[in-house]
């Protein structure tokens, strides 16, 4: 596992495991300075086997649950290429991705236009 951090309604990060934040939960930039980013939590799922050459990849984003978004997140945008997040029963999710572990800077852009800043906290998973 790594430092990863969970999001809530407004963009306040609440820390899990041994995420540096701010007293009110808000994420630190390398330099202390609280991070006006949107921080989601990135899966490289790395299960042991080798994937089938056919088969879509397996890394995913978990862009929030529904009521964190005042309106519902469409598009990643992450290394200049588009995934489509979908709605899934509790939470919008962005699927089929290449993800390795560390940071990434990434956009969201939701139904209503509006283009959100963040960054992909990446963990792997075996």
């Amino acid at each position: 596992g790594g430092d990863y951090l969970a999001v809530c309604k407004g963009g306040t990060a609440f820390p899990s495991r041994a995420a540096r934040s701010t007293p009110q939960g808000k994420p630190l930039d390398e330099k202390g300075m609280p991070d006006s980013k949107r921080a989601l939590v990135g899966i490289n799922d790395a299960m042991p086997g080798s994937p089938c050459p056919l088969c879509a990849p397996r890394s995913y984003v978990i862009v929030g649950a529904h009521a964190d978004w005042s309106s519902a997140p469409v598009t990643l945008t992450l290394d200049s290429m588009d995934y489509k997040v979908v709605s899934e029963k509790y939470k919008f999710m962005a699927r089929e991705l290449v993800l390795a572990d560390g940071s990434v800077e990434a956009t969201i852009t939701c139904e209503d236009g509006t283009v959100v800043a963040c960054v992909v906290n990446v963990q792997t998973v075996y």
